[in-house]
């Protein structure tokens, strides 16, 4: 629903005025109480705000904020209350709040209290994405009385900035004084410009159609493809080696922290803070043969539901503070307008593959450039970690017949259930993609006339993402089988693609696990997950974050105090 936050003076009214407004929501509320009564005073104020809260109210004691968040009910209030002692606490266990005469903050201090900031931010632009109302109360850091001292000044400039963090994710901001409540305006922006919402909640950017000599577009897209700096990933191995850890028990985490670096060309490299899923949808003439329990309207669907923030996709985006944009590149109908749907269609569904070319040459062309185009937006946007999404209902069918083409598999190895299918729909999928590939096999072999010939709009588009991110030295985590697929493609058009990408997870269809061995990927994930939309991808941005912070922030050997 939304983040509300309550700001105001000590015994402003603060908590009665949030108090009354869950009890308006009308749903279950869960009150996170961030405190510990370290003094007796402070312990007689915990437990008199306990007796003042509704019998049916839940209370959670806890400074664990996310986990407070996955422990509730999706469309319950929470009310944190609140995020004072939060923050106190948070920088003590950061180490920026250790009493007076405390030394400046260096480098490594700012760098901590950076974190600090953005963790809250995440948080927050999680809360706002709940389906539930959220309420966080906080004093304001201005109005009060405040010891001086070093510590005190840290404590107030850090609350000031988180505060202003909570106002960037909250559809309001209440300010109450002296038991009245004014809900404050967002600041005007500086210059007249329009300050953008939340990362998560902003409307996708605008794609312009390309016009002109596509091939010669799509020329000039492979050719801005190019290897990793070999010495950027020989200097990031050197410093993971020389981290305060035991040889090589960072495993793959570490592998990935290098990739990182050999990607975006820096060593530690920065953790991405702006993860965004562009889902790219498209509709398959094969559905007509029945390869499919699900009618081909649930692209559609799907795609809306994605825009509206209520796929299966959705809670994974909000739990990461992904953003979502939505690509419709080739549905048999198109969706309603939505601040998150970009248009950039190429064709109102494929052709039966079984039976005719899926998409002429010159349709997959644009589909690859308008995958491009919007993931070129993103980025400029500021977009530092991509991951592709599909909608298309029996583009499993595609996948399997892209990576058999590929690869040189056949289709009984790389062919799934799909959305469900039991043993005889299996077994008819595969002689279906069979049919398929007997129909090509004298069709040139180059990756364009494949994906033309076997694909989707959402196959090609993906494989322009890819080319665009790399191009940009921005990182991919691919999703299932259908990017998987697509990723067959674009490096068969850049084989310096190849170390630019991460596999998030090792999707159930088969056809999944062919396409990432033979890419030379090891995915993060292995959770049986087949749902698709960028869903595994989506969960692996934690590691990909934790990953890159292990460069950045673990102590060297050197640091090792051993006396």
């Amino acid at each position: 629903m939304s983040l509300v936050l309550i700001v105001g003076g000590q015994k402003a009214g603060k908590s009665s005025h949030a108090a009354a407004l869950a009890t308006a929501a009308g749903e279950p509320v869960t009150v996170v109480a961030p405190a510990r009564g370290d003094d007796p005073e402070l312990a007689e104020r915990i437990a008199r705000h306990r007796a003042d809260r509704p019998e049916a109210w839940r209370t959670l004691e806890t400074f664990d904020l996310t986990h407070a968040l996955a422990d509730t009910e999706p469309r319950d209030t929470v009310l944190v209350d609140a995020l004072d002692t939060w923050l106190a606490q948070a920088m003590t266990d950061r180490g920026l709040f250790t009493g007076e005469g405390v030394a400046p903050l260096g480098p490594d201090g700012a760098a901590t209290a950076e974190r600090l900031v953005n963790d809250l931010g995440r948080w927050a632009n999680a809360a706002a994405g709940r389906p539930g109302l959220t309420i966080a109360i906080a004093g304001e850091p201005g109005v009060g009385l405040h010891a001086i001292g070093a510590d005190t000044r840290r404590y107030v400039d850090l609350h000031g900035r988180c505060l202003q963090r909570l106002s960037a994710a909250a559809s309001q901001v209440r300010q109450v004084v002296a038991g009245r409540v004014h809900l404050l305006p967002a600041e005007p922006p500086p210059l007249g410009q329009v300050a953008p919402p939340p990362w998560g909640q902003r409307p996708a950017p605008q794609v312009a159609a390309h016009v002109g000599d596509l091939d010669a577009a799509l020329r000039t897209r492979i050719a801005a493809v190019r290897p990793v700096d070999a010495e950027v990933v020989a200097t990031a191995r050197a410093r993971l080696e020389t981290r305060a850890v035991p040889p090589g028990a960072l495993g793959e985490l570490g592998e990935l922290a290098v990739r990182l670096a050999g990607i975006t060309g820096r060593v530690p490299p920065a953790p991405p803070e702006r993860p965004a899923l562009l889902v790219a949808a498209g509709d398959h003439g094969v559905h007509q043969q029945g390869v499919s329990p699900w009618p081909r309207t649930v692209s559609r669907a799907i795609a809306s539901l994605l825009c509206e923030g209520r796929a299966g996709a959705s809670a994974a985006a909000a739990s990461v503070g992904a953003r979502v944009v939505v690509l419709d590149v080739g549905l048999a109908e198109p969706i309603a307008e939505h601040p998150r749907l970009v248009r950039a269609r190429v064709l109102d569904g494929t052709d039966d593959l079984t039976m005719a070319p899926a998409l002429t040459r010159e349709q997959a062309v644009a589909a690859v450039l308008a995958g491009a185009a919007a993931a070129d937006a993103l980025i400029d946007d500021g977009a530092d970690l991509l991951l592709p999404g599909d909608v298309g209902i029996t583009n499993t069918t595609a996948s399997a017949a892209l990576v058999s083409r590929l690869t040189g598999r056949p289709a009984a190895e790389t062919t799934g259930p799909g959305t469900g299918l039991d043993a005889d729909g299996l077994a008819a999928k595969v002689a279906l993609v069979e049919r398929a590939l007997d129909r090509i096999a004298d069709e040139p072999t180059d990756p364009m006339t494949t994906l033309s010939v076997v694909g989707g709009a959402e196959h090609a588009a993906v494989v322009g993402m890819l080319l665009a991110a790399a191009a940009r030295q921005v990182p991919v985590v691919l999703d299932g089988v259908v990017s998987d697929a697509a990723a067959l493609v674009a490096i068969a058009l850049a084989p310096a693609l190849a170390d630019h990408l991460i596999a998030g997870h090792r999707s159930t269809e088969p056809g999944a696990t062919i396409a990432i061995e033979h890419l030379g990927l090891r995915p993060l994930l292995d959770l049986d997950l087949a749902l698709g939309e960028g869903s595994g991808a989506l969960l692996g941005v934690p590691l990909v974050q934790t990953a890159a912070r292990l460069l950045a922030d673990v102590a060297s050997l050197d640091d090792l105090d051993l006396g």
